[in-house]
This record gives structure tokens, C-alpha cells and sequence, in this order.
């Protein structure tokens, strides 16, 4: 299983750290400064927003590669958005597998945002107080016909663990005309 989907690999609840406070805890696939466009910047600019406004610690969960000096920080501020560096954290769990865990400590006030669809697999299995914000940006299971992620990808709309929030009204009137309920009476939409 590991060898076909490595990003599903599971990712591990932990006791918070001693002294850890609530944050904005971001799953992304991997961050690259090149990489700050489309989906990954929308997903940066909406948690670090909340981040500041519920003034929490702000995290960031790279999950499918690691970058160490992202930038985030500075991209944030030239979208307005300040986050102190002493409140910043970034974490790799990239390089789990069935020989390494992945443990992510988890403050019961945390609130996790999430965008990929293997993001939102993961996040689902956390025993989280909160639902997690599934940020959705595209149909995801098109990008996969006829194959076990079509199926994995569609699965995560079909849950009630989250709280969703779609990137424009005709993706919400998407998920509103089809089968999704939990969606369409639940989301919140915004224009990018």
C-alpha cells in the first residue's frame, strides 16, 4: 500500500508539548517559494488570516516533501498578514512510511486547514476536538479517472468531520447541484 499512495501514510497524534499553545496547524503537500501560486498561496493567505485574527501559533505541516527555509513568513507579510517568527513552526512528516512514523502534537484548541485531498484523508483520522477546515479548490477525484484516488479523493467529501469552505461560488454550486449535502448545507464560499 505504502509503495502505491505514500502520501496516505498515516500521520500520528502526540501529546501536545510542554508550554504548547493553540495553532493554525496547515497540512500542505511541500512548500517551495516558487511554489507560492494558485491553491498553496490561497491556502497560506486564509490560515495565516486566521491565525492573526484568533492569534494563535501558526504551523505549518509539510506532508509529501520538505522544505526547510520557505519564506512563508515574508509572503505572508507581503499579503498583509503578520505572524511573529517566535509563533511560526514548521513540521516534516514527508518521510513517513511503514518503517517511520510521524507524530504531530496536537493542542485540543488546535485548528488544522487542510486543501489536498489526501490532506483531508489524514486530518480525518485525528482525533481532533474541532473540525478541520477543508479548503476546496477543485473537483479533486477528476484528476484521477477510474482508479483507487478517484475513489480515495471522493471519499473525503463524503464525511461530516469538517468544516467546508469552497474557492468560488461555482465550485460551491457544484458540490450544491450534485450528491453532497454535508457540502452544500454546510460550506462557506469565498471568491479568491
Amino acid at each position: 500500500f505504502h509503495d502505491s499512495f505514500p502520501y496516505l501514510d498515516p500521520i500520528h497524534p502526540a501529546l501536545p508539548n510542554i508550554g504548547q499553545e493553540p495553532s493554525v496547524t496547515v497540512f500542505v503537500p511541500s512548500l517551495t517559494p516558487r511554489g507560492f501560486y494558485g491553491g498553496i498561496a490561497t491556502l497560506l493567505i486564509v490560515s495565516g488570516k486566521l491565525a492573526e485574527k484568533l492569534g494563535y501559533n501558526y504551523r505549518i505541516v509539510q506532508t509529501s516533501g520538505f522544505e526547510k527555509n520557505t519564506k512563508v513568513l515574508e509572503f505572508l507579510a507581503d499579503n498583509g498578514i503578520v505572524i511573529d517568527k517566535e509563533k511560526y513552526e514548521t513540521i516534516n512528516v514527508s518521510n513517513r512510511g511503514p518503517d517511520k512514523f510521524a507524530y504531530l502534537p496536537i493542542h485540543p484548541e488546535d485548528v488544522v486547514v487542510v486543501s489536498a485531498w489526501w490532506d483531508a484523508f489524514n486530518a480525518n483520522k485525528l482525533p481532533l476536538k474541532n473540525k478541520f477546515v477543508y479548503m476546496i479548490q477543485d473537483y479533486e477525484p477528476i484528476f484521477y479517472n477510474n482508479s483507487d484516488e478517484q475513489v480515495f479523493a471522493e471519499q473525503t467529501y463524503h464525511t461530516d468531520n469538517f468544516i467546508p469552505l469552497c474557492n468560488t461560488k461555482l465550485l460551491y454550486n457544484f458540490f450544491a447541484k450534485d450528491s453532497y449535502k454535508y457540502i452544500r448545507d454546510n460550506a462557506i464560499c469565498f471568491e479568491p
